[in-house]
C-alpha cells in the first residue's frame, strides 16, 4: 500500500471502509490530500505510530486517547455496523425493486463520522441515528424474505450473513414457540438437525455454514427431545466441542481453560482471567475478587453460562461467560454499572501460559506488532500474544486499549477521562485460543464478526425465486474480504470494497448473484480508474498486493 493511500486512509480513520462515509469526504480535494502525504513525517507503524507517538496529526490524537477515552473512541461502533449491514442488503434488494436510501445513509454517516472527530468523540453517542438505520435494515431483509423460498415443514427462519465469507455461529430470534417448555430442533436446507434454547421469547440456536454476503433458510420444529449438542455444564464448569472452561466459585474469576482442539491448558495454575480491576489515576488498583455468587443460568443444549457478580464502593458488575454449541471461541458479556469519581478506570485481564510472546494487533487496513512490551496498545478489532505455534487472540466488540503484562493481556473498559459519574456500560469481549498465528486463527474475521454478527428473522412459509441458500456476492480467497457492498453515490450501479488482509499476494474470484453485466475499477470516491470489463456468468478475477485494498462498480449495462 502506498503511502499516499495509507495516509488518506488514516486521515478518515474507519470511515472510508464504511459504505457512503464516501460522501462526507466530498470536500477533500485530492490535491489537499497529497499536500498533507507530502508534509506528514512518517514512522515505522510497528513502533511509533502504533504506540501513539507518530508526529501525524490526525491518527496521534485518536491513538493517544484510546486508553483514556475507550468507550467514547468507539461510541459509534454499533452505528457503523448497522449501516454497514443496512447499505449491504439495502443494495442487494435494490435489485427486487427495493429504494435505496441513499440520503438517509448519508445522514448516519455524517453524524457517526462527526462522533470520530478526534478532539470531540469522548462524549459523542450516535442514538439518535441508531433507530433510523435498524429500521432501514429491518426494510431490506423484509424486501428479501419475500423472494426466498422459505417453503417447509416447520416454522421458517432466515439467516443473514452480512460479511462476505461462509459462517457457523450463535444466532438468536424471536420464538415462533414463546414461553411454552418445549424441545426444539432445527434443520437446515440440506436435512442436518442442530438443538435449539427456548428461553422466555427468545429462540436460540447455531447456525451452520451461513453463505457470505447471503442467507440460509432454517426450519424449526417442537421435538421430544432436543439432537444432540456438543455443550456440557455441571458445578461451574462448561464447555464445548473446543474448550471447557472453569470458574473459581469463591472468588469469581476463571482458574482454568482447556484447548481440546489443541490437549493443552491455556492457563498456569493458580492464574486468573476474566478478572475485572479498578485502576486509580495514580496507577495503584484494586482486582475484585471473593464476595461474589456464582451462578450456572444455561445447561445448553444450544450454550452454556456462568454468571459472576462484584462491587467496588457503589459500583456493581456482572460477568457472564459462554460458550456456545460448535462454536470455538469463548464469550464474556460485562455488565458495569459505573459511579466511581472521575480518574479511575476499569480493566479486563486474561492470563495466559505464553513464554516470551509476541504481541500482534488491528489497525485500520493493517496489522502491526512485535516483543511484547508495557506500552499500551489501542488495537482495533483484535490483540494476539503468540509463542510461535500457539497463541490467544482477544476481541472487543467496543473499541478498547490494551495493555501487556508478560503473557497477560488486560483491555481497558472504562478509561481514565471517562470515568466520572454514573452509567451503566455493558461490553463483550471474546477469547480465541488457537493453534498458529494470527492469519490461521482468522482474526481479522473474528474481529468483525462480534460486531456483526448473524441476523435471524422469522419468515411466512411460501415459495419464492430465490433459492433456499445463496450469496449474493462470494469470495474465493480466505484472504480477501468485502469491507463494502453499497449503491453507489451519483448513480444506481453497485460499488464493491474489497480488502487483502493477510499482507500476502493473492488473486480472487469475485461472483455475483445479483442482475449486473459490467465492472469497473473506482477510486475510493467511486471515481471510474480502470477499463470496463464484461462479467462473465456473473465473475470476474483480481489480484491484490499484500494489504491493497480495491474498489469496484457493478453495472447492469
Amino acid at each position: 500500500m502506498s503511502k499516499a493511500y495509507t495516509i488518506l486512509l488514516l486521515q478518515v480513520s474507519l470511515s472510508l471502509t464504511f459504505g457512503a462515509a464516501t460522501a462526507a469526504l466530498a470536500d477533500s480535494s485530492t490535491s489537499s490530500l497529497r499536500e498533507k502525504v507530502a508534509h506528514a513525517k512518517w514512522s515505522e507503524i510497528d513502533t511509533e505510530l502504533a504506540h501513539g507517538n507518530s508526529t501525524m496529526p490526525g491518527p496521534e490524537a485518536i491513538i493517544r486517547s484510546v486508553l483514556y477515552d475507550s468507550g467514547g473512541f468507539c461510541a459509534d461502533r454499533e452505528l457503523e455496523n448497522v449501516i454497514l449491514a443496512a447499505e449491504m442488503f439495502s443494495a442487494i434488494a435494490a435489485h427486487w425493486r427495493l429504494t435505496y436510501p441513499r440520503s438517509a445513509f448519508q445522514r448516519s454517516w455524517r453524524e457517526c463520522c462527526s462522533g470520530q472527530n478526534p478532539e470531540g468523540f469522548a462524549e459523542q453517542t450516535s442514538t439518535q441515528a441508531l433507530p433510523p438505520a435498524y429500521a432501514a435494515l429491518d426494510r431490506s431483509l423484509e424486501a428479501l424474505a419475500k423472494h426466498i423460498t422459505t417453503k417447509c415443514d416447520g416454522i421458517p427462519i432466515i439467516v443473514f450473513n452480512p460479511l462476505s465469507w461462509t459462517r457457523t455461529d450463535a444466532v438468536c430470534v424471536e420464538s415462533p414457540f414463546s414461553q411454552e417448555k418445549t424441545a426444539v430442533k432445527i434443520t437446515d436446507p440440506d436435512g442436518r438437525t442442530c438443538a435449539a434454547r427456548n428461553i422466555g421469547d427468545l429462540l436460540y440456536f447455531t447456525a451452520r455454514d451461513v453463505p457470505g454476503i447471503g442467507y440460509k433458510v432454517f426450519r424449526a420444529n417442537r421435538a421430544d427431545k432436543p439432537p444432540a449438542s456438543g455443550i456440557r455444564a455441571a458445578g461451574t464448569t462448561i464447555e464445548n466441542q473446543f474448550f471447557s472452561v472453569y470458574v473459581d466459585k469463591e472468588l469469581g474469576v476463571v482458574r482454568r481453560i482447556h484447548d481440546k482442539r489443541a490437549g493443552r491448558d491455556v492457563m498456569p495454575n493458580g492464574a486468573a482471567s476474566a478478572l475485572l480491576r479498578v485502576v486509580g489515576s495514580d496507577g495503584g488498583g484494586e482486582d475484585l475478587v471473593g464476595n461474589t455468587e456464582v451462578v450456572l443460568v444455561d445447561t445448553g443444549p444450544a450454550r452454556a453460562t456462568i454468571s459472576f457478580d462484584h462491587e467496588y464502593g457503589d459500583s456493581q458488575f456482572n460477568e457472564e461467560l459462554t460458550l456456545y454449541d460448535d462454536v470455538p471461541r469463548i464469550d464474556l458479556h460485562i455488565t458495569a454499572d459505573w459511579r466511581q469519581a472521575s480518574g479511575a478506570a476499569l480493566k479486563a485481564a486474561f492470563q495466559t501460559k505464553l513464554i516470551d510472546p509476541k504481541v500482534t494487533f488491528e489497525l485500520p487496513f493493517g496489522v502491526a506488532g512485535g516483543p511484547a512490551s508495557a506500552k499500551p496498545y489501542p488495537a482495533l478489532n483484535w490483540i494476539d500474544l503468540n509463542a510461535g505455534r500457539y497463541g490467544v487472540g482477544l476481541v472487543a466488540d467496543a473499541g478498547c486499549g490494551y495493555e501487556i503484562d508478560g503473557s497477560t493481556v488486560r483491555a481497558v473498559l472504562i478509561g481514565y477521562r471517562e470515568s466520572g459519574g454514573q452509567s451503566v456500560r455493558e461490553f463483550t469481549l471474546s477469547l480465541f485460543p488457537h493453534n498458529g498465528d494470527w492469519r490461521r486463527a482468522g482474526l481479522i474475521g473474528q474481529g468483525l464478526q462480534l460486531g456483526r454478527p448473524l441476523i435471524a428473522r422469522l419468515a411466512a412459509s411460501h415459495a419464492g425465486s430465490l433459492p433456499r441458500s445463496q450469496s449474493f456476492v462470494s469470495v474465493s480467497s480466505p484472504a480477501v474480504i468485502a469491507t463494502a457492498l453499497k449503491q453507489e453515490e451519483n448513480d444506481t450501479g453497485t460499488i464493491l470494497r474489497l480488502r487483502e488482509t493477510r499482507g500476502e499476494p493473492c488473486e480472487t474470484l469475485i461472483r455475483v448473484r445479483f442482475p449486473a453485466q459490467y465492472y469497473i475499477e473506482t477510486d475510493a470516491l467511486e471515481n471510474p480508474i480502470g477499463k470496463k470489463g464484461p462479467l462473465a456468468a456473473g465473475r470476474f478475477t483480481v489480484k491484490f498486493a499484500p494489504n491493497e485494498v480495491r474498489t469496484f462498480k457493478l453495472l447492469r449495462r
